[in-house]
């Protein structure tokens, strides 16, 4: 959850600033992007760490 927060917190910095730079509107295209990244990123680190431990449960 931390990893997820930090990505959203620097992502959600940049990108108004790297549209603008681009000539396009951040109030519209930066949410739904942000959503996405913030949701693709949540679900690779609920995976990776599902991964990750999955072994570690096996010897059980």
């Amino acid at each position: 959850m931390a990893a997820n927060t930090l990505v959203s917190v620097i992502l959600g910095g940049m990108l108004p600033l790297i549209l603008k730079r681009f000539k396009l509107d951040p109030a519209l295209v930066s949410s739904p992007l942000l959503t996405m990244v913030t949701d693709m990123c949540g679900f690779f680190f609920v995976l990776s760490f599902a991964a990750a431990v999955l072994p570690k449960l096996g010897g059980m």
